[in-house]
């Protein structure tokens, strides 16, 4: 159980806290590569974290000497790999190569053996091993076909792709054949009208207007292909964009996956327009969407009014979330708007997210 809480705690950024309970569970003889690894990991991210040479220092020879330790005990090839990228960032060419010969040696005859066992990370760790080795064409090769087995593991291609740049930068060699190998779709985050209530002054997205928006949506998506979106769950275009989201046929290792925010003021709505006949079908798409999106997030219990403040908190959460996503990812950021390109009604609306 300490062992799953650092993994969540590193895993959510917070090595710092994560640390120390792996320090503790190796003096108390749990020396599994696991463990082990993890307390490395720890390390590794702490070194990437701090500013002081020397602290970074320290963290790097800490996160060697764990993956090390780990991969003396175990044999273990993703303890391996590591150790040996850390030897290079610590200047021990030597080092690196011997230990990345060995690991290449132990994956190859996995590979040989059942290439479908754990084939994303023998491929990938052979890939790294052939980078540490400055075989260039070869590790091109191994990258790709991680690249073929990882498709949708996108978590698993931007950690092959981080420790890649690290190697590449620290040989100063350009990463763009690497990066070509792991494209990691952008993160879009929408914001757009919602359809018009009957009867509004001006006119701004009649339902008239909603297979052209539709159109436009899809040829958007068809463009970006982006690995997640971000939207709201309203009646209008956060529902053509999620609905789009979640049907859009998936490329190579990118697929698409709705975070759909529902809250208060905006759930009301859909209780009013039960009883409208305008409103006729929003409702069962609405709850379709909530359906189909891979995660739902109520940011709010309570029952705003209708006034500008709860969508102006809904679309920074949005922003927000996205973003954290991209960082995540480390992959670009994309607002698509669906906007009449006039200042709207007030604050929290489509031209001020714009």
């Amino acid at each position: 159980m300490r062992q799953l809480q650092a993994l969540a705690l590193s895993r959510s950024g917070a090595s710092r806290l994560a640390n120390p309970i792996l320090q503790q569970l190796v003096r108390e003889g749990h020396r599994d590569e696991e463990t082990a690894g993890m307390l490395a990991r720890t390390h590794k991210d702490l070194w990437a974290e701090a500013s002081d040479p020397d602290e970074r220092r320290v963290h790097l020879e800490l996160a060697f000497r764990q993956y090390a330790d780990a991969f003396d005990a175990t044999l273990g090839y993703w303890t391996g790999i590591n150790a040996a990228t850390m030897a290079l960032l610590l200047g021990n060419v030597a080092v690196a190569k011997t230990i990345a010969r060995a690991v290449r040696e132990q994956c190859l005859a996995l590979h040989k053996k059942d290439a479908s066992a754990d084939a994303y990370w023998i491929a990938a760790t052979l890939g790294e091993a052939a980078l540490l080795l400055e075989s260039w064409s070869e590790a091109e090769d191994w990258y790709g076909k991680a690249a073929a087995h990882g498709r949708g593991k996108l978590g698993d291609i931007v950690s092959t792709r981080r420790n890649a740049r690290l190697i590449l930068s620290h040989l100063n060699v350009d990463t763009a054949r690497v990066d070509a190998c792991f494209t990691v779709p952008p993160v879009v985050v929408f914001a757009g009208h919602l359809i018009d209530r009957p009867g509004r002054a001006a006119a701004r997205f009649p339902a008239s207007s909603e297979p052209a928006v539709r159109d436009a949506i899809r040829r958007s998506m068809a463009t970006l292909a982006p690995a997640i979106g971000y939207a709201s769950a309203a009646c209008g275009g956060d529902i053509l964009f999620s609905k789009r989201c979640s049907t859009r046929p998936r490329r190579r290792t990118s697929f698409c996956r709705t975070t759909a925010i529902s809250f208060a003021a905006r759930a009301s709505i859909w209780e009013r327009a039960a009883t409208s006949e305008y409103w006729s079908g929003w409702n069962d798409r609405y709850a379709r969407v909530l359906e189909r999106a891979a995660e739902v997030v109520t940011a709010s219990e309570q029952r705003m009014g209708t006034g500008s403040t709860s969508y102006e908190y809904g679309f920074r959460w949005l922003d927000g979330a996205a973003a954290v996503k991209a960082d995540e990812l480390e992959t670009e950021l994309i607002t698509v708007a669906l906007w009449d390109g006039i200042d709207g009604d007030g604050p929290g609306g489509t031209s001020w997210a714009v």
